[in-house]
């Protein structure tokens, strides 16, 4: 594995520090220079740079020299106390992977290199993370990542008889007021986030291991907690964490994020191999999807990861037509439409997938394409264990 290069132009010792030992935790090599950002030979290898800017009027010209410098580089810029959040978002727009405005702290840092540097660039991990994302209350998404990850970890057969073979899947319920996965799937959790948030210095495989619930499907859950949490109880850093430990033990990581938008969102987005949006086609809907897809994008996730499942379609009023023009409005690819069906609500009320009570109702019918979609999304990415070969 090649070795991962960071340059970082720091003036602050505490910063330095901070980076110097962030760097080593990923076991990344370090350089650190000072001067004129266009000039240094420095970049043209590097993975990563940091910058501090020492004047907010000259941070968006040193950003763009770096990116002239070293354009394949992940760019972090480390911005003036009185850095405005339009100063901020046009950095975003600009190219910087992150924006972090002093003072800042060691586990910024940490957190701000681990997304850059990316999964898989230090370790094992070969799981892929979907991330889950509502358009608005009420779209069906707990549903739909439910019903996908019994997909993969209990295949059904097709009409030929074939059945592929399973995978090692989990589903993360990070939704810690409202998250019902447990509840979707006749679950009573004996342990859930709470014990990681408590003693987050204890997650490892082993501890995560010990939390998961699992599904008589073969889906193993970690559960939200039964009472309301505040969403910042969590921060950007033990959520990276646990994402981060789970790939190693799963092929395929579904997460469900809160409907609100906290500080760690953007952290999780950014993990994501994948993200999918679910909603419905009505007005309320695609108006909350746009304002989800113009967020992202201000804290800058790539357009392209985004991929639009319509659920709750209703079979009569919204036809092709409707689907067609909440996919323009949106700018993203489709990759699954399904319409309202009784069953699923059956399927629900006994913590079964539709998999186990409906195979060949409409739902599933209409799930199965979505699901394809994933799969060539895990094996594009070329994750070892998540390749699929058909079991006869």
């Amino acid at each position: 594995m090649a070795e991962i290069r960071i340059a970082a132009r720091l003036y602050d010792e505490d910063l330095l520090s901070a980076v110097k030992a962030a760097a080593a935790t990923y076991r990344a090599r370090l350089v650190h220079w000072s001067g004129v950002v266009a000039n240094d030979s420095i970049l043209h290898d590097a993975n990563v740079v940091v910058l501090e800017a020492l004047r907010t009027d000259t941070a968006l010209q040193d950003l763009q020299a770096a990116r002239e410098g070293c354009p394949s580089a992940e760019i972090i810029v480390i911005a003036g106390a009185d850095a405005s959040p339009e100063d901020v978002r046009r950095l975003f727009r600009a190219g910087a992977r992150d924006v972090l405005s002093l003072p800042v702290n060691h586990e910024q840092i940490l957190t701000s290199l681990g997304e850059s540097i990316g999964p898989g660039q230090n370790g094992d991990s070969n799981g892929f993370v979907l991330g889950v994302v509502k358009a608005a209350g009420g779209v069906g998404a707990t549903t739909l990542a439910v019903n996908i990850a019994g997909h993969f970890a209990n295949p059904p057969r097709s009409k030929r008889g074939d059945r592929l073979e399973p995978l090692k899947v989990a589903i993360l319920d990070l939704d810690l007021q409202l998250g019902d996965a447990a509840l979707a799937m006749d679950i009573q959790p004996r342990k859930d986030i709470t014990e990681i948030l408590r003693t987050p210095k204890r997650l490892d495989s082993h501890f995560l291991d010990g939390l998961m619930e699992r599904h008589r499907s073969g889906v193993h859950v970690l559960c939200a907690p039964s009472k309301v949490v505040p969403l910042d109880a969590i921060d950007a850093n033990v959520a990276l964490s646990i994402v981060d430990v789970a790939v190693g033990n799963y092929d395929l990581v579904i997460v469900e994020l809160p409907g609100a938008w906290t500080d760690w969102t953007g952290t999780l987005l950014r993990r994501a191999d994948h993200l999918m949006m679910v909603s419905t086609a009505a007005v309320r809907g695609v108006a909350g999807a746009r304002r989800v897809l113009d967020a992202a994008a201000e804290m800058n996730v790539e357009p392209g990861r985004w991929s639009l499942a319509f659920n709750r379609l209703n079979s009569v009023l919204d036809g092709n037509d409707i689907v067609d023009q909440a996919r323009r409005a949106l700018g993203s690819t489709v990759i699954g439409s399904i319409c309202e069906d009784p069953a699923v609500r059956l399927a629900c009320d006994r913590g079964r997938m539709i998999w186990e009570t409906a195979p060949n109702t409409r739902f599933a019918k209409e799930l199965r394409p979505l699901c394809n979609e994933i799969t060539q999304m895990i094996e594009s990415k070329q994750y070892p264990r998540a390749q699929r070969q058909l079991a006869r």
